[in-house]
């Protein structure tokens, strides 16, 4: 789960740097947090996993929404 999340984070960073219009950060913010997101799948897993494992997946989850999240307002600031 680490590496998935790690990659995610990683995919969107080099999308949000190739970024030129508000238009195309929309897009990549639906693909980063809307229903369908990989981050969202992974959020779906947390059930499947010990009851042991799910406190530190969460914070895996929050922590990665949050670095997304900050991405992604840097680069809404950089586009204005």
């Amino acid at each position: 789960m680490d590496k998935q999340i790690a990659q995610i984070i990683e995919s969107a960073q080099q999308k949000l740097q190739k970024l030129k219009s508000k238009e195309e950060l929309e897009n990549v913010y639906i693909e980063l947090f809307g229903k369908k997101s990989e981050l969202n799948k992974i959020t779906k897993q947390i059930s499947n996993l010990s009851i042991d494992q799910r406190p530190k997946a969460g914070q895996l989850i929050n922590k990665a929404k949050k670095e997304l999240k900050k991405l992604f307002e840097e680069t809404e600031a950089r586009l204005m």
